[in-house]
C-alpha cells in the first residue's frame, strides 16, 4: 500500500503501478464489487488518469469547506444551527452578488456541512470569514 505522504516524483508507487489483476483484487476487497467497465475489452486500469483539477475543487475544497463552515457556524447569529446556517447563507449569497459567481447553491442546509461543499469559489469567502473572526 502506497504511503500517503508520498507524493514526490519520486514516490515509490509511481514506479510500481498496480497490475491489472492487483487492481481488480484491490477494489474487489475494498468494495466488494467491481465496475462493469472494467471488465469490458481492452479496458484496464492503465488508460485511466487522474484529473488533479477535479479532485481537488469536487474533493479536496468542498471537503474543506465543509468542514471550514461546520467549525465557523458557531460565529453566526441565531439560536439554534438552523438559524445560524439561514446567516451562513446569506453571507453566501451576498458574496455571490459582490463577486458575480454564477455557479451557485441554491440553498444551504445544515446536513450539508461537514459533508463538503462543492463550490471553490467559496474558498476566498472562507479566508473573509477567517480574517474578521
Amino acid at each position: 500500500m502506497p504511503q500517503v505522504r508520498e507524493v514526490d516524483s519520486s514516490a515509490t508507487w509511481r514506479g510500481q503501478p498496480l497490475s491489472y489483476s492487483e487492481c481488480i483484487l484491490r477494489i474487489s476487497r475494498n468494495r466488494g464489487y467491481v465496475c462493469p467497465l472494467l471488465t469490458a475489452p481492452w479496458v484496464t486500469n492503465h488508460i485511466f488518469r487522474m484529473d488533479w483539477l477535479h479532485i481537488s475543487d469536487l474533493g479536496i475544497a468542498a471537503d474543506f469547506l465543509g468542514n471550514f463552515f461546520h467549525v465557523v457556524m458557531p460565529m453566526f447569529p441565531g439560536a439554534n444551527k438552523k438559524d445560524r446556517c439561514a446567516a451562513c447563507f446569506d453571507e453566501i449569497q451576498a458574496y455571490y452578488e459582490e463577486n458575480n459567481v454564477e455557479d451557485r447553491f441554491d440553498s444551504l442546509p445544515p446536513t450539508l456541512l461537514k459533508i463538503g461543499l462543492t463550490v471553490s469559489h467559496l474558498l476566498s469567502l472562507s479566508l473573509k470569514i477567517r480574517r474578521t473572526s
